[in-house]
């Protein structure tokens, strides 16, 4: 978001934000448990968001230090996203026509010569599980087995329709999180679905006014 004033003195404008003072002390005070425990596995630096149902965040950390780093790794930041991003592939594979309850082959899944593995391969004896067995156990196999099916441009018009912005391309791996989000897109993504698909915008800023009460900006909840 890009917001200009001209000739309105800094001083004089009051903003109005989402944060909530207790979810900020809270999330500050686990993430600090959390980076001692991170500490042994060399993690330097960390990001969260926390985001209502509406797109509104109430807390937020860019890192693990403001004095020393004040990039904020939170909103400007992109990172592969992992396992979170399947449920997008599962989403495209609803719109398809899979149901929850269909069942998916994973015996063979070998796209371009590029075979997805699951933690649990040493046991070969399933070959099919259906989709919210998928869902449930966070399959690679039955990820990619559903964006095939449903088609990898369907996985990333459904992201585009979730909020994400971020350049995604076709790749095979694309369901696997393979390619870099931000955190405040993932988190918005996410808060489309608590919605059950109606849109949100993710915002902090709720109002600006100026030192007489004008109303500068005002930003309206999604429909």
């Amino acid at each position: 978001m890009i917001l200009e004033f001209e000739s309105i003195p800094l001083d004089d404008l009051i903003i109005k934000t989402s944060f909530d003072p207790k979810h900020q002390n809270i999330l500050e005070r686990h993430t600090v448990k959390i980076m001692k425990q991170a500490s042994a596995q060399k993690a330097e630096q960390v990001a969260a968001v926390v985001m209502n149902e509406h797109g509104a965040v109430t807390a937020m950390l860019g890192g693990r230090n403001w004095a020393k780093s004040p990039f904020n790794r939170a909103v400007h930041a992109k990172r592969q996203t992992g396992s979170v991003f399947k449920t997008i592939a599962y989403l495209a594979g609803l719109e398809f026509g899979l149901s929850p309850d269909d069942k998916i082959d994973v015996s063979n899944v070998v796209i371009e010569g590029w075979s997805p593995r699951d933690q649990t391969d040493e046991d070969q004896s399933e070959k099919v599980m259906t989709m919210m067995e998928g869902l449930t156990r966070s399959s690679n196999k039955a990820a990619v087995a559903i964006a095939e099916k449903s088609g990898r441009d369907s996985v990333i018009q459904i992201a585009r329709r979730l909020g994400i912005t971020a350049p995604l391309q076709e790749h095979a791996s694309l369901p696997l999180g393979a390619q870099e989000v931000s955190l405040i897109e993932m988190t918005g993504a996410y808060s489309v679905i608590a919605r059950e698909g109606r849109s949100t915008t993710p915002h902090a800023i709720k109002e600006i006014l100026t030192g007489s009460g004008d109303v500068l900006f005002r930003h309206y909840p999604d429909a």
